[in-house]
């Protein structure tokens, strides 16, 4: 077994992009484990097969990225990831309710989540389009926040009618094409079917679901 603790963290980043390509082409010659500790994220999402998420010693969930990042298991690895649009809502019967709005939801559950219960729920980037004309199922919303990062802007939207923002990752060129500007109003669709919902605490928490009345 290969242990590797922050191997990276001092290093200058032109030398670390060389080393995670020796560190790949490592992986393919030895057959052996290896473990790598590390607090980056997109370190992990890089370099392994699979991440465990600790959390005060405590393992929370075991999984690959893609899975890590789209399905956490619950709220708390959602927080230790840095999933940014994470939200708190009611699963009933098949339907989320998100808060105080009155926007639902029809998703699939594996049958885990007790009828009537609080629950955290994530939506990637992907399951995110913006539009500048309204529909039935796209939600009012407003610019917030742009924050360019050269040809990448981080996009913050706060929701018509609810004390929530929603961040959305687009090009430069995007933004551009849909005008968006500071207090612009456009209008947010979420692809249903890459919603995840998910208890509010570990599984092994007896407060982890919490009903409402």
């Amino acid at each position: 077994m290969l242990l590797l603790d922050e191997p990276f963290s001092a290093i200058d980043i032109p030398t670390r992009q060389k080393l995670y390509q020796t560190l790949a082409e490592l992986r393919k010659q030895l057959n052996i484990p290896i473990i790598l500790v590390t607090h980056d994220l997109r370190e992990a999402h890089l370099l392994a097969d699979r991440i465990t998420v600790l959390d005060h010693g405590v393992g929370l969930q075991t999984t690959d990225p893609q899975s890590l990042f789209t399905k956490p298991r619950n709220a708390r690895v959602a927080q230790l990831v840095g999933i940014p649009n994470l939200f708190h809502g009611v699963f009933n019967g098949g339907t989320l309710s998100w808060g105080a709005s009155p926007w639902s939801f029809h998703v699939v559950d594996k049958g885990r989540i007790p009828p009537n219960s609080q629950v955290a729920w994530v939506i990637p980037q992907e399951g995110l389009s913006v539009h500048t004309a309204p529909d039935g199922q796209r939600i009012p919303c407003r610019v917030n926040t742009i924050s360019s990062l050269g040809q990448i802007a981080l996009i913050e939207f706060s929701i018509d009618g609810l004390d929530e923002h929603l961040t959305w990752e687009a090009s430069a060129a995007e933004v551009k094409r849909l005008g968006l500007v500071q207090d612009a109003q456009v209008y947010l669709e979420l692809d249903r079917k890459l919603i995840h919902i998910m208890p509010l605490r570990p599984i092994n928490d007896p407060r982890r679901f919490v009903g409402t009345t």
